[in-house]
């Protein structure tokens, strides 16, 4: 595993310490490593529906009417765990 030192503001210092110390996590670095974990997730969920956006839009105009395109809506937004 790769090494790498960071800096950080006191207050985000004080709130993964107390992480640590209420035994959320072993280490800062677990800490840290999760929180980035996370953020990747979030990051390549959020690609994903960007991605849907712009092929709809590329899509042209639907016949679908209003309540049908909602609930297409939530059946995707729910297969990609945003909804």
């Amino acid at each position: 595993m790769a090494t790498m030192n960071i800096s950080v503001t006191d207050p985000m210092r004080a709130w993964v310490d107390s992480k640590v110390r209420d035994g959320e996590y072993a280490t800062a670095s677990d800490c840290l490593r999760d929180l980035l974990r996370e953020r990747m997730q979030y990051e390549a969920k959020l690609a994903s529906l960007k991605h849907e956006v712009r092929k709809g839009f590329e899509s042209g105009r639907s016949e679908l009417g209003w309540e049908e395109l909602i609930e297409q809506i939530r059946t995707r937004a729910s297969e990609l765990s945003l909804g």
